[in-house]
């Protein structure tokens, strides 16, 4: 335990390292606030989380299953498959490094796929003019895939892009799935800022973190575990260190298209 308070005391100094010279507004944040954030009680024992490692690199689809209540409430034109879930959810942001966003979604239907067709979907980005780094345009869906009778996959041409939301549209329905990519966005919020930071630390060691079904926010550095590494990574990510680009006070559109 006391080797484990070392290395998160040596992490808390390179937190507030990276609030106080990098965001003057740190200050609002007390050293006592951070050290119970990041150690909790002296007692209590934790163990490391770990969670799945993607399969495949180009495929980067780790997210937590939406219920049907996300699918609610919207309009139903005849007798057609209706979506129940995603994976990604509805709503997801992707906050990993910016290397690749998600290729594909599976979607998962309330009965059988066989009449639901490529030219059912169809495929919005919006993006942030302030924030852009690189044009959205050019996503579309190249393929589909069934995987079992009511659920099919949506292969994109391109990995959805980086600052921007993405809307996949099911027309018979008028059912929609947001996606978002925004690196260091941990809380899903739409905005990276030192929420995120302090949301991080907090799951860390804990067992029923919410690494487990949202590792698109918490594997910072895709490596397939949740641990000290991804704190680290994601500093450098909010201040612009270690030849990262500075992600701190970035936001996404306000709302899908």
């Amino acid at each position: 335990m006391q080797q484990n308070k070392g290395f998160f005391a040596l992490l808390m100094v390179s937190v507030m390292t990276v609030w106080l010279v990098g965001a003057p507004g740190a200050s609002a944040f007390s050293f006592s606030q951070l050290w119970n954030t990041i150690v909790g009680e002296p007692e209590v024992k934790v163990a490391p989380v770990t969670t799945p490692a993607p399969s495949a690199p180009a495929i980067s689809n780790s997210g937590v299953v939406s219920t049907s209540a996300s699918f609610n409430n919207l309009p139903t034109f005849g007798d057609v498959p209706m979506i129940v879930a995603s994976n990604p959810a509805d709503g997801a942001i992707d906050a990993r490094a910016p290397e690749f966003g998600w290729s594909q979604v599976e979607i998962t239907f309330d009965r059988d796929t066989a009449e639901v067709f490529l030219n059912d979907f169809e495929i919005t980005n919006t993006m942030n003019p302030r924030t852009a780094l690189k044009d959205a345009q050019g996503l579309s869906l190249g393929s589909i895939t069934s995987t079992s009778s009511n659920r099919l996959i949506l292969n994109f041409n391109q990995p959805i892009p980086v600052l921007a939301r993405t809307s996949i549209l099911y027309r018979p329905t008028g059912q929609k799935i947001c996606l978002g990519y925004l690196p260091g966005d941990v809380d899903e919020n739409g905005a990276v800022n030192a929420s995120d930071a302090f949301m991080l630390l907090g799951e860390l060691g804990k067992i029923d973190s919410l690494a487990m079904i949202r590792p698109h926010s918490f594997d910072i550095d895709r490596s397939g575990a949740f641990d000290g590494a991804d704190a680290s990574r994601l500093m450098a990510l909010l201040g612009g260190r270690d030849g990262n680009e500075k992600w701190n006070g970035r936001v996404l559109p306000a709302a899908c298209p």
